[in-house]
Order: C-alpha cells, then sequence, then structure tokens
C-alpha cells in the first residue's frame, strides 16, 4: 500500500496489489487497509485468528476497504481461518495462495492464485472475471486445505467451506 500511495501522489496507476495478511510497520504511509483510488484491483488474504493463534501469537491482517469513500470496490478480502499457530497462519496467507509446497509430505498441489491471478491483469481480463475465478481457486484451497475461508467485496459475501 505504501508503494501504491507514493505512485498516486505522481499520479500513476497500480494494476494490482496483493496485499497478504498486511501488518502495521513503523514506515507505513497511512492505513494499510485503505486502498488508495489509484490500485485498480486488490486481492487481500487475511488471517481470521482461532484458538489454535494462541501457540505461537503473531500479528495478523484485517479487511481493506477503499481509502476515499470505504467501499469494496474492486477490493477482494480473503478471510483464511487456519487451525493454526498465528505465525504459521500468517505465512500459510501468502503461502498457500502462491501454490503451496509441491514437496510437502500432503500429496496435493494448491492453485497458483497469485500467478494466475497477476496473469490475468496482465492479459487485461475484467476485474469481474478475475474475482469469479478466483473464487473457484478458492474452494480448491478451501478443500484440499481443510480451511473455511470468507469472501467479501462488492457484489457479494460468502463462506467457503471443505
Amino acid at each position: 500500500m505504501n508503494i501504491a500511495r507514493c505512485l498516486h501522489s505522481q499520479g500513476k496507476t497500480v494494476e494490482l496489489v496483493f496485499s497478504a495478511d498486511s501488518v502495521l510497520t513503523l514506515d507505513d504511509i497511512g492505513d494499510i487497509n485503505q486502498v488508495p483510488q489509484n490500485v485498480k484491483l486488490n486481492l487481500n488474504p487475511y488471517v481470521i485468528p482461532t484458538p489454535a493463534w494462541l501457540l505461537a501469537p503473531f500479528p495478523i491482517g484485517r479487511r481493506n476497504r477503499r481509502q476515499v469513500d470505504n467501499s469494496l470496490d474492486d477490493i477482494l478480502n480473503i478471510g483464511l481461518t487456519y487451525n493454526l499457530p498465528g505465525a504459521l497462519s500468517h505465512r500459510d496467507a501468502f503461502y498457500e495462495l502462491a501454490g503451496g509446497d509441491k514437496n510437502s509430505g500432503g500429496g496435493h498441489r494448491l492453485p497458483h492464485l497469485l500467478l494466475d491471478v497477476t496473469l490475468a491483469v496482465l492479459r487485461g481480463e475484467t476485474n469481474y472475471d478475475i474475482i469469479q475465478r478466483t473464487e473457484a481457486a478458492l474452494q480448491v484451497l478451501a478443500t484440499k486445505s481443510r480451511v473455511v475461508i470468507e469472501l467479501e467485496t462488492t457484489n457479494f459475501k460468502k463462506a467457503l467451506r471443505p
């Protein structure tokens, strides 16, 4: 978000911000959960804590909103309810959406959501189409990783269950 804000001040557009479980730092320029208007699409996976979070507590992200009008226009909030310690949940909020580890003992491949969304943006696909396809990939992730995923954008709010 900091880079997007700097580019906004120079009149530049940002096609995609993938803000994976963003947590506050001392160097933030404004609220990290407020998306500036120059960002065309924001996918925001964040951790929804479960009791297991207490086993290795770690700061977690929150839902994003537009900076100017507080809307969810062209923002997809992806709440992930991992039943894992906080630090591991925080890691997986990015790691699993990037495809996970093909060498893990789990024996399953996860969708390469980050790559697929990036390529779709580069191809010039509409945000609506990208978000619709993202929902299908996230259902695969919910099933394979046995995690409830809460989706929220302007047009819908739903939970994907394993």
